[in-house]
């Protein structure tokens, strides 16, 4: 198996989803000997654990121009066009394609799709022949489930008779350079090009004055440095940490919670307990508190969330599905996080003392307390 496009785990929690599938699908079928990766973006940090994962790393970008010289499976999660174009390009003899099968979303075998450069309608021949020699079948592992990180993936199969000549669909163009090395290509981005980006985006996200902005950051990962050290609101935004902590066979769980304003000022926190509840359902608890105490604080439209307990975020993010024992507390969330501006991330926990702090005062009492700046304790 051959992984392209993957994205750097680091940055990305549907680059960690995606690799998880290929490393699943090596466990459960035998005919995948070994797994090679590549992508610019892939950081250091990325290397080692996609080694330890038992993957090895390419060291030289091949462009997706790999040749196909034995049984390949070639895993694309979300390529550029162009990407796929090269792996076409380099493997347009039937020997080749018949031997390949593809894991990818099905963009390049839509003939129908509406161009977004003369150079791609130049590709529309050469796409419906392909698609005349090529068997997909949709990968849809959550059918119950509107939209997920497999959305529109296939597996493509490809027979195509051996005195079938592909080359004739393609553009004279591509065909004469087909054999020549191009000087020109580059690695365009790269792992310090994408932090400097998500910083960018972080700052995209904190300036615009639009709810649709949340979908930019869904996915991503807060950077290192704001994952270890925690994230500054910035003008007109309110952030809340929360944490939860489960019952340890002594103390039973907390939950708890503090909000912060543009100047970093307290201006409120929570706190609670819950009996015998695990770790998960005492953080789902702890954003939900959060999210009922916020409308009793001041009307927030623009919301930072930073939790330590990461299957929360990754709910919130949509990169898993939440499981039924806190379906209450995450479809309250959801509908509370409806037409408002947010940007949830994930920290370690020494970035999010305070919140832990508060989840530890777990007590006997089934008592939910509430702080507002300038006001007395509120008893919930």
């Amino acid at each position: 198996m051959v992984v392209y496009a993957l994205g750097s785990l680091e940055e990305s929690y549907r680059a960690q989803k995606q690799l998880g599938l290929a490393v699943l699908l090596k466990r459960d079928f035998n005919w995948i000997e070994e797994i090679e990766v590549f992508d610019p973006l892939i950081s250091p940090v990325d290397r080692k654990v996609i080694e330890k994962l038992g993957c090895s790393v390419l060291c030289v970008n091949e462009h997706c121009r790999r040749r196909v010289t034995r049984p390949t499976l070639f895993f694309m999660p979300f390529p550029e066009i162009q990407l796929k174009r090269n792996l076409f390009e380099a493997n347009v003899l039937p020997s080749q394609l018949n031997q390949m099968v593809l894991l990818s979303n099905n963009e390049i075998f839509e003939p129908d799709r509406i161009p977004f450069s003369f150079e791609e309608s130049e590709y529309r021949e050469y796409r419906m022949a392909l698609r005349n020699f090529t068997s997909s079948f949709e990968l849809n592992p959550f059918p119950e489930d509107s939209e997920t990180d497999f959305d529109y993936f296939h597996w493509s199969f490809f027979h195509v008779s051996d005195d079938f000549d592909m080359k004739k669909f393609l553009p004279a163009s591509v065909v004469e350079k087909m054999n020549v090395k191009d000087d020109n290509d580059d690695d365009s981005l790269n792992y310090e090009d994408l932090r400097k980006s998500t910083e960018e985006t972080l700052d995209l996200i904190f300036s615009n004055d639009e709810a649709a902005s949340n979908d930019i950051f869904k996915g991503c990962r807060l950077p290192p440095k704001f994952r270890s050290a925690g994230l500054s609101p910035r003008a007109g935004w309110v952030k809340l940490n929360f944490s939860g902590r489960g019952f340890d066979g002594h103390r039973p769980a907390g939950f708890g919670g503090i909000f912060h304003d543009q100047f970093n000022d307290c201006i409120g926190s929570y706190h609670g307990s819950l009996g015998d509840a695990d770790e998960t359902v005492a953080s789902a608890e702890a954003l939900r508190e959060g999210m009922r105490c916020l409308q009793r604080i001041t009307p927030v439209r623009r919301l930072l969330i930073l939790g330590d307990e990461l299957r929360i975020i990754l709910w919130i993010h949509q990169v898993l599905h939440f499981p039924s024992k806190v379906e209450e507390q995450m479809v309250e969330i959801f509908e509370f996080l409806q037409n408002k501006i947010c940007l949830v991330g994930h920290v370690h926990q020494e970035a999010n003392a305070a919140a832990v702090e508060l989840a530890e005062k777990r007590t006997a009492s089934p008592e939910r307390k509430l702080w507002i700046a300038d006001l007395p304790t509120i008893t919930l």
